[in-house]
């Protein structure tokens, strides 16, 4: 296979990693030794996305939405109300993936925001 960019980027691809900060701006002190990955993660792409983890703000705001979803929605209708939170954000992904492990979330990652 091709070579990892770092260490930590050998789990990118199952989309259990830690996006490496520095790299995305171009100045990783650690470099080719780093534990974070250097893969292209599109959650951080975009207007006010400088980190992998949300804002403890924003983290409370997902965890609102996780307890509104299981007390009032069931069945497929709950499964269709997680997936579509997956797509908000990587991180409220793993969280759902964490709570729901049988629940298919793939493809349920934010797009890249178009080039133009």
């Amino acid at each position: 296979g091709a070579a990892l960019s770092s260490p930590g980027s050998i789990h990118h691809d199952a989309g259990d990693c830690i996006p490496c900060v520095f790299y995305k701006k171009g100045k990783c002190p650690a470099e080719n030794e780093c534990i974070y990955c250097h893969e292209f993660h599109p959650e951080l792409e975009g207007e006010g996305s400088k980190s992998a983890r949300p804002s403890k703000r924003l983290r409370a705001q997902f965890k609102e939405k996780l307890d509104a979803i299981f007390l009032v929605r069931e069945g497929e209708l709950r499964d269709q109300a997680l997936r579509d939170l997956a797509r908000e954000h990587n991180y409220v992904r793993r969280m759902i993936a964490g709570i729901r492990p049988d629940l298919e979330l793939e493809g349920y990652l934010r797009e890249p925001p178009p080039k133009g």
